[in-house]
């Protein structure tokens, strides 16, 4: 299922968090009360009804360890890539680790053309 503006599956999602949530064996009340959420606010991301909020989504990647790019299955060489680019340009900005991390969920949440093309072009270099 491909949810609408969006490149990335909700059931992708909704997998990789509950499969990592359980590998790091926490419960869906230990995600939510780490997260700050209810309990049934983790069982509907993990059934891929909801889409965590760019703010849950940042401390789900730090609870459960892993990068954004793993949750929405962008290669991690792709999106470092990505950063590498603008890296200097968030550098120059003096933009905390939280707001790169917002800005890089924002592009790939909202650019899915331009990140089918960048997918594309990383596909055909040798």
């Amino acid at each position: 299922m491909r949810c609408m503006n969006h490149f990335y599956s909700l059931d992708e999602i909704a997998d990789r968090m509950m499969d990592r949530r359980q590998e790091l064996r926490m419960t869906q009340k230990d995600l939510a009360k780490a997260i700050n959420v209810d309990t049934q606010t983790i069982g509907r991301y993990e059934r891929g009804e909801r889409i965590p909020s760019v703010d849950h989504m940042v401390r789900i990647c730090l609870t459960l360890k892993m990068p954004f790019a793993y949750f929405i299955g962008i290669e991690t060489e792709t999106l470092s890539l990505w950063a590498s680019y603008y890296e200097p340009f968030f550098e120059l900005a003096g933009l905390p680790a939280r707001e790169r991390f917002r800005m890089l969920m924002e592009y790939f949440t909202s650019r899915e053309r331009d990140v089918e093309l960048l997918k594309k072009e990383l596909a055909e270099k040798p």
